[in-house]
This record gives C-alpha cells, sequence and structure tokens, in this order.
C-alpha cells in the first residue's frame, strides 16, 4: 500500500486480499487493501471488474459500513463509464460448485438481497444506480444491472421492465453472451422471474454471436 498498488499485478493484489479475508486475525488489514484496490482510478487498470470479483464473493466481511459500499459502488461506475458499452459489469465470471455463475456486479447484488443487509445499503445503492441512468439514459448495463437488483428484491414488475432489452432484436449495443447468462443465472432462483429466464437462455443461444452450449448445464432448462 506504501508504494503504491498500481506497481503491482492486480491480480496478484486481489489474490494476496482474497488470502487476508479468509483469516478472521487479517480481516482488518484486508479491508485497508481493498480500500487502496478501490481507491485507484479504474482506468489504471484494465481488468478492474474482473479482479474484484473474487474480492466480492466475501461482501459480507468487506462491506461493513457505508463509505466503502459507496466506494465499491462508485468505482464499478467509473469502471464501467471507461469501457467499451456492455463490457465491464458483465463481463467474465466464476461458476460456484451448484452451477451458479458469478462476477463482481452480481456478488454485490447478492450481498444487498441478504435478509441481513441493513436497508440503508440498499438505498445506496439504488439510488446512486438511478442517478446515474437520469445523467446517462444509454447506460445500457446499468440498467441490467438495477434490473437484477429489482429482481433480487422480489420487485419483479419492474425488473421485467429493465431486463427486457435483453431479448429484444432491436436492442442496441447486442446484448452480450456473459451479460445474458448472468442475469439467467441469479434471475433464475426466483419462481416468478421463470418464464423470462427461460426466453432469455433460448435468446442467447440461437442470437447471441459469443454464445456457446457448455453454460446450458447450468441453466434454468438443464437443471
Amino acid at each position: 500500500i506504501e508504494v503504491g498498488l498500481e506497481k503491482f499485478d492486480s491480480y496478484r493484489v486481489t489474490e494476496i486480499c482474497d488470502d487476508m479475508l479468509r483469516e478472521d486475525s487479517q480481516i482488518e488489514t484486508a479491508r485497508k487493501l481493498y480500500t487502496a484496490i478501490i481507491d485507484l482510478t479504474p482506468g489504471t487498470n484494465p481488468n478492474s471488474s474482473n479482479s474484484l470479483s473474487n474480492l466480492l464473493d466475501s461482501a459480507s466481511r468487506l462491506l461493513t459500513d457505508q463509505p466503502i459500499l459507496e466506494k465499491t459502488i462508485d468505482y464499478l461506475i467509473k469502471t464501467s463509464n471507461q469501457s467499451p458499452p456492455n463490457r465491464s459489469l458483465f463481463q467474465g465470471w466464476s461458476t460456484s460448485s451448484g452451477g451458479r455463475h458469478n462476477n463482481a456486479a452480481t456478488y454485490l447484488v447478492r450481498f444487498l438481497a441478504r435478509d441481513e443487509t441493513d436497508e440503508s445499503f440498499r438505498k445506496v445503492f439504488e439510488n446512486r444506480v438511478r442517478e446515474e441512468l437520469e445523467k446517462d439514459e444509454q447506460w445500457h448495463e446499468g440498467s441490467i444491472w438495477l434490473g437484477l437488483y429489482l429482481a433480487a428484491m422480489k420487485r419483479y414488475d419492474e425488473a421485467k421492465e429493465r431486463l427486457e432489452p435483453l431479448i429484444d432484436d432491436d436492442t442496441k449495443p447486442t446484448p452480450t453472451h456473459d451479460m445474458a447468462w448472468l442475469t439467467g443465472s441469479l434471475i433464475d432462483e426466483h419462481k416468478p422471474m421463470h418464464d423470462f429466464a427461460e426466453k432469455l437462455y433460448e435468446y442467447a443461444l440461437e442470437n447471441l454471436s459469443d454464445n456457446s452450449n457448455r453454460e446450458f448445464q447450468y441453466s434454468l432448462c438443464g437443471r
């Protein structure tokens, strides 16, 4: 931290932070390192969102106060704004033993949807994302991110409205394969979203240029 994290490979830094998060005695140090990571300008790290994915799997141990949550949200928003459309918040994933796909954006949504999470944290996220969408209506992946959050919070009607562009042939820029599978993997846990999830999986398999059948075994239909 003292010599500057930008001097080191971002993945190695996040690996160290992840290792420390596994040790109760190192939690406070891990939080300091995490804060230093997200204090970096996103543009200095070409894999900004990906590098946070492993860490936000432990969001409940990291995001213990509102300021660090706000920094995390702002970091992901800035990274998205500095990246090609739809190529940041939904770029890449890891797959759990249960077949669920997640990355930094979806781990954060899952954390916010936990019963144990303070309601004020949810308000911070929703207000910040809506504020950004008011400034830029063309921030498509931000709208999808909000849609995921709304689905996780069981506010299904607006969630479907936000997610509908994922299965619309006229949507520009075209949704990515990663965006479709990450979205489906989260929303198909909610029965009122099953029909939409099926349509999304079918659309991804039939229409997205970077699609692959390798993930179908984890879809709603496959299960």
